[in-house]
C-alpha cells in the first residue's frame, strides 16, 4: 500500500509528518530522512494494530487529493510505501 505523506519544517521544530489517510499519525525527525523513516515505522504500527483490532486498513489515495489542502502549505510530499499483504484479511 502506498500511502502519501508530507513533511513540514519550520525555524523552530524537527520536520514534522503527517499522514492524511492515516489521521492521528503524526511523527517528527532530525532530517528528511529521518522523518521518513519515522513516518514508515508510525504507519507500519498503525496498519499492524488496526489488523491485530480487525478493523479495516485505510486505502492510500492520490496524492493529488491532498496538495491542495491549506493545512499542509509548504510542505514536501513523498509516497511511502508499507506491505500490509500479511496483516489484511
Amino acid at each position: 500500500m502506498i500511502y502519501p505523506v508530507v513533511v513540514m519544517k519550520d525555524k523552530t521544530s524537527d520536520y514534522t509528518v503527517a499522514v492524511p489517510d492515516l489521521p492521528g499519525i503524526i511523527t517528527a525527525g532530525d532530517s528528511y530522512e529521518d522523518a521518513i523513516e519515522m513516518a514508515k515505522d508510525a504507519i507500519d504500527g498503525h496498519v499492524e494494530c488496526l489488523s491485530e483490532a480487525g478493523e479495516d486498513i485505510p486505502r492510500g489515495s492520490d496524492l493529488q487529493d491532498h496538495v491542495a489542502n491549506p493545512d499542509f502549505t509548504g510542505g514536501v510530499w513523498f509516497l511511502v510505501e508499507v506491505d500490509i499483504a500479511l496483516r489484511h484479511p
